[in-house]
C-alpha cells in the first residue's frame, strides 16, 4: 500500500503550522485516502485504479492548503501583540473558537464527499435515521400521553383511586366490594364524592351476528364526579346503579360511530 502520509506532505506544504498540527492533518489526510484506497481494492480493481481514485480525492492541493491555513489563522497581525493582558486572552479565546468551527467545517466537507462517493451506504443510512426518527416520535408521544398528559377529569390534583385489599389472596390492589363502596360513600368525612367502576365483558345482540363488548359497570354519579359531558341523551339518574334497578347504557362516541353509523335514533 502507498505511504499516504508521506504523499500528503509532498504535495501539501504545511512549514507554517506547529509539528503537532502537522501531524494532526497528515494523519487525517492520509485517512482519507487510505479508505479511497482501500475502498476501490475491495471492488475488485487493480492497485494502479485504486491509487488513481485515492489521488482524485483532493483534486487541488493549492485550494486545500489556503483553506487550511485561513482556517488555522495562523498569521496574528503585530498590532495585536502589543494589546492588554485581558484583550490577549479573549482573542485567544476567539481563534480557538475559530478553529474549532474550522475543524467542523472541514469534517462536514469530508462526510459530505463520503455519502457522494457511496449512494448506497447514504441510501441506508438515510433510511435507517428515517426509521430511528419514527420510532422515536411514536415512543415520546406514548410516553408523552401516558405519563406526562393530564388526565382528561375534571379537577385532577384531587382525584384519588381507592383499592381494597385481599390478604387472603396476597393482593394488595383488589376490586373493592359493593357494601365496601356503599359504606365508603355513607361514613367518609374526608371525600366530597365517591364513584366506582368496574371493567366487564357482554354479548350484545340484535341484528347481526352477536359480539363481545368491554365495557364499565358504574356508579349513578361517575360521569359528575369525574366531570365527563354526554354530547347527546341523558345520564344516570340517581338510583339505577342499585340491585334491580332498570339497566341503562351509555355509549362511547366511537362506539356509537363504528357500530351504530352515527345514528341519532339509538341515544335517548
Amino acid at each position: 500500500m502507498p505511504d499516504w502520509k508521506q504523499y500528503v506532505r509532498e504535495q501539501l506544504p504545511l512549514a507554517q503550522l506547529s509539528p503537532e498540527r502537522e501531524a494532526e492533518i497528515v494523519a487525517e489526510l492520509a485517512q482519507h485516502l487510505e479508505a479511497a484506497y482501500e475502498e476501490v481494492v475491495a471492488q475488485g480493481r487493480s492497485e494502479e485504479e485504486a491509487r488513481d481514485a485515492a489521488r482524485a480525492v483532493f483534486k487541488d492541493w493549492r485550494v486545500l492548503e489556503s483553506e487550511l491555513h485561513r482556517a488555522e489563522r495562523i498569521a496574528v497581525p503585530e498590532a495585536k501583540k502589543k494589546i492588554g493582558a485581558w484583550e490577549q486572552k479573549a482573542f485567544t479565546k476567539q481563534r480557538g473558537l475559530g478553529k474549532m468551527l474550522a475543524n467542523l467545517l472541514q469534517d462536514v466537507r469530508y462526510g459530505l464527499r463520503t455519502l457522494v462517493k457511496t449512494p448506497t451506504f447514504t441510501a441506508l443510512a438515510v433510511v435507517t435515521l428515517a426509521f430511528g426518527i419514527a420510532v422515536n416520535a411514536t415512543l415520546f408521544s406514548l410516553v408523552n400521553t401516558i405519563l406526562f398528559s393530564e388526565l382528561p377529569i375534571r379537577d385532577p390534583d384531587n382525584f384519588a383511586f381507592i383499592w381494597a385489599i385481599n390478604e387472603r389472596a396476597g393482593e394488595n390492589r383488589s376490586p373493592m366490594s359493593l357494601p365496601d363502596f356503599a359504606q365508603l360513600e355513607t361514613e367518609s368525612r374526608t371525600l366530597a364524592e365517591v364513584t366506582a367502576f368496574l371493567e366487564d365483558s357482554f354479548v350484545l345482540t340484535g341484528d347481526d351476528a352477536p359480539i363481545r363488548v368491554t365495557a364499565y359497570r358504574v356508579s349513578d354519579n361517575f360521569h359528575d364526579v369525574w366531570g365527563i359531558d354526554l354530547v347527546a341523551g341523558r345520564g344516570f339518574q340517581p338510583g339505577e346503579d342499585r340491585p334491580g334497578a332498570d339497566p341503562v347504557t351509555i355509549l362511547s362516541h366511537g362506539f356509537w360511530e363504528r357500530k351504530f353509523g352515527s345514528d341519532p335514533s339509538v341515544v335517548g
